[in-house]
């Protein structure tokens, strides 16, 4: 990266002003901060190798400067973050556009240029098309299925212009964002610094006339880029990014405080410049010094308002700054101007003893200085324990132990804000002290600990335990996903990337646990729950679980199911209704005596209340049937012995699930659990998705017997299931699953995994149809009798586009010898 940008640089700069600017780029704040994001920080890498090979490839028409942008934008592809190649692709653009082309376009008047803008367009298209091209093919490996996904991805037409405008820079951000953060780690999207020198050397860089410095049209170039990284970066704050939000390649992305890659590079190239200009006898007058003040005392006022951003509730890092910030800007900002002032047009630069710096080496080593200082602020600095990540939390280590003897694990879906806090707290924060962690790195840990304890995001994937969860944050997760994800959610909206976890904790709703019906849960093979116990209820020193919920006719009863091992001298019932349900003990209906009422404080239980069954002695096991006297909605039962306090024992309300774990979090177990394949004996046809919803959003479908496929082929008679039809799963790996069914008729065989692209299946060792089934999952026909069912996963196009990619890579890199022979 930053020989990439020394490189560059020195295509117009001397090699002092060049280590600047290299030094601004890889060391400054835009790439610090995405130290953290590693696909990105690849990716900036190649930033300035691309600029450089299009300046070769411009400026002086070779054939070895468009293979270089190939190179370049290939190796960038294959970092993985396409956002920061279309963001390369923009800047290369513009820049091709403003910068010179050429010795004569430098020479030439501002008439010969414009005259000559038609051939400055027409190669810039030629250079990036043959690039872009060339790079295509060296990429097609990744690029292919990179290009399958987006098709079937959630943002296949694109993110509405709302979406797309997430994460701008608020311009009451910019002075947090361009100045050094000393006193707080920044939210690393929002980093763009290159500290109060950089900036004033890069003003100078843009305004200063020296003799031998850059052309005035690279200078322009390298501006333009600049503003026009902080412009697109304010993304919703901006009508520029209105209107091109709904464009392709902007609309297929979020994070536009991103552009701020461009301003970062062009800013320290410019500042190479200022510095390469006072090198060459350029003073810069009153009035340029007076901007770089103004600028940075507005930059520096500016930051006081960052704490009323629109985000700043939710993004760390946006407070005012600390009076060290403030002290650290204008020492700066004062020694630069001094130095500035001080500076003479005959201050030898050579000869100087080595500790004797001339005003021109003060002013880099200020700005140097700054970028190493303001790096100890960076949140790569703030590293939490390995044992975050690592360490088996109980929820973790409980359904390991159940999911052991499976074949197929079941899967779990994990439902809370991480609003509690970890019973081991104390220690950890007595460990993390001893340690020295600052309190941002202990923030850190114990949300890493809680994502642990509730298994989100990626946690699943680290303890191998299956999720329902779809957390993707990019091409993922599938539209098919996003639109089967609105059966399980309680407004039908689909869950923003798939966050499910976050979609179903609703505490107005319902207590922050938005349980999906059963039906959904049995068809994704749910076997876990882990739901925040934070939203218990919790009343005279008794708690009540209010995860679950049973809605009684006037009439009905209720046999919740009792542990046997617990002794109890009454019953609380928490309900909403015009009457008090009662108990059926032994033949006898009892009446409870109410409690007093609920504390205000208890969102969504407006209109509940708790009433007390009695027993004359202790009791086990059996405590009775609620009977609903009028329609009643019971949120919670616990069973409370009353001689002694806080002696109690909550009562699980749907008796298809039974709590395993009660800690940090609450863990319930599906009893019993759910198969991940099964065979449905009737199916439907759907015409698009939008229809397969419709049909499986039926009050009376029943996924356990029915299947809607996506296909208008299908055999729709109706099939009846019998008492000897078995399904076992045999072998399951990431890419073949091998199942073994019993079936009296015909019928199809559902597999609770995710249909996609290069799936197939066998049936006796013939190929069979796969279908979608239920808009996500696979499905294939079976016949009557003993089968094995196998799914391969075998990429449809992939072995091709490696083939194409790895004889692309072997044309490139004898090109690339045979020009560097030629040199």
């Amino acid at each position: 990266m930053a020989l990439g940008t020394y490189g560059l640089a020195r295509r117009w700069l001397g090699g002092a002003a060049a280590l600047l600017a290299a030094a601004l780029f890889a060391f400054g704040g835009h790439v610090g901060g995405h130290v953290e994001q590693i696909n990105q920080l690849q990716g900036l890498a190649w930033l300035p190798w691309a600029f450089l090979a299009l300046d070769v490839g411009l400026r002086q028409w070779r054939w070895r400067g468009t293979l270089l942008l190939a190179g370049a934008l290939a190796l960038q592809i294959l970092c993985g973050h396409t956002q920061t190649v279309f963001i390369t692709a923009v800047g290369l653009g513009l820049y091709g556009v403003l910068a010179p082309q050429g010795a004569s376009a430098e020479k030439a008047g501002l008439g010969g240029r414009a005259r000559a803008s038609g051939r400055r367009v027409l190669r810039l298209g030629v250079v990036l098309g043959l690039a872009g091209a060339a790079a295509g093919l060296l990429t097609l490996a990744q690029l292919w299925p990179t290009l399958e996904l987006i098709g079937l991805s959630n943002r296949q037409g694109g993110l509405d212009p709302w979406a797309a405008t997430a994460f701008s820079l608020s311009p009451l951000v910019l002075g947090r964002a361009l100045l050094p953060n000393y006193d707080t780690p920044l939210f690393g999207e929002y980093i763009a610094y290159i500290g109060v020198g950089g900036l004033g050397l890069a003003l100078i860089g843009v305004f200063g006339q020296p003799k031998t410095s850059a052309p005035p049209l690279a200078r322009a170039a390298w501006g333009t880029l600049a503003v026009m990284g902080v412009l697109l970066a304010l993304g919703a704050y901006t009508p520029l990014y209105w209107g091109l939000a709904g464009l392709p390649g902007f609309n297929f992305f979020r994070v536009p405080a991103r552009w701020m890659a461009l301003f970062a590079l062009a800013g320290a190239l410019l500042a190479g410049g200022g510095l390469q200009a006072l090198r060459d006898g350029y003073r810069p007058p009153w009035r340029l010094l007076a901007l770089i003040v103004a600028l940075t005392l507005a930059l520096a006022a500016l930051a006081f308002l960052a704490p009323y951003a629109p985000e700043a509730g939710s993004v760390p890092g946006l407070s005012a700054p600390t009076a060290g910030a403030l002290v650290l800007w204008g020492g700066a900002l004062l020694l630069f101007v001094l130095t500035v002032l001080f500076l003479r047009a005959d201050t030898p630069t050579r000869g100087l003893s080595p500790l004797r710096l001339s005003p021109v080496d003060r002013i880099k080593a200020l700005a140097l200085l700054e970028i190493v200082l303001a790096a100890s602020a960076q949140p790569y600095n703030d590293l939490s324990a390995r044992d975050v990540y690592d360490a088996r939390r109980f929820s973790v280590s409980q359904i390991e132990a159940l999911n052991a003897d499976d074949m197929a694990a079941g899967r779990v879906l994990s439902i809370g804000d991480l609003l509690f806090d970890p019973g081991d707290r104390a220690a950890l924060e007595a460990r993390y002290a001893a340690w020295g962690l600052s309190p941002f790195a202990v923030r850190n840990a114990f949300v890493a600990i809680k994502l642990n304890e509730m298994l989100s995001p990626n946690q699943p994937l680290r303890w191998g335990i299956p999720t329902v969860d779809g957390f993707g944050g990019g091409l993922l997760p599938t539209a098919y996903y996003t639109a089967f994800a609105t059966l399980l959610t309680p407004d039908g909206q689909p869950a923003p990337d798939g966050r499910l976890r976050e979609a179903l904790a609703l505490p107005a709703n319902c207590r922050a646990a938005c349980i999906p019906q059963q039906r959904w849960l049995d068809l994704m093979g749910t076997r876990f729950l882990i739901v925040d116990k934070v939203y218990d209820l919790w009343h005279d020193g008794v708690a009540y679980d209010t995860t679950f919920e049973q809605r009684l006719e006037s009439g009905a009863t209720f046999a919740p199911v009792y542990s046997a091992d617990f002794s109890a001298n009454a019953v609380d019932a928490l309900y909403a209704g015009e009457a008090a349900p009662e108990l059926l003990l032994d033949g006898e209906r009892i009446r409870g005596a109410p409690l007093r009422p609920l504390d205000a404080a208890a969102p969504s239980l407006e209109g509940f209340q708790i009433v007390r069954f009695t027993f004359a002695a202790p009791r086990r096991a059996d405590f009775g049937q609620l009977v609903a006297v009028a329609d009643t909605r019971i949120r919670a039962l616990t069973l409370v012995d009353t001689r002694a306090p806080e002696v109690f024992e909550q009562v699980t309300l749907n008796g298809d699930w039974r709590m395993i774990l009660s800690s940090d979090v609450r863990v319930y177990e599906r009893v019993p659990a759910p198969a991940r394949a099964f065979l449905v004996y009737e199916v439907r046809a759907a015409a698009d998705d939008a229809s397969a919803l419709e049909m499986l959003g039926a009050p009376d479908f029943d996924p356990a017997t029915t299947a809607i496929l996506s296909a208008a082929d299908v055999a729709l008679a109706e099939m009846r299931p019998e008492d000897s039809d078995r399904v076992t799963i045999t072998h399951y790996s990431a890419e073949r699953v091998e199942i073994g069914v019993e079936s009296a008729g015909a019928a199809y065989l559902l597999l609770s995994d995710a249909w996609y692209p290069g799936w197939q299946a066998a049936v006796n060792g013939e190929a069979a149809p796969l279908y979608r089934a239920n808009v996500l999952l696979r499905a294939v026909p079976v016949p009557a009798g003993t089968s094995t069912v196998v799914f391969t996963f075998y990429p449809t196009m992939w072995p091709l586009a490696l083939l194409i990619s790895g004889g692309a890579w072997l044309v490139f890199s004898a090109m690339l010898a045979a020009g560097l022979r030629r040199r």
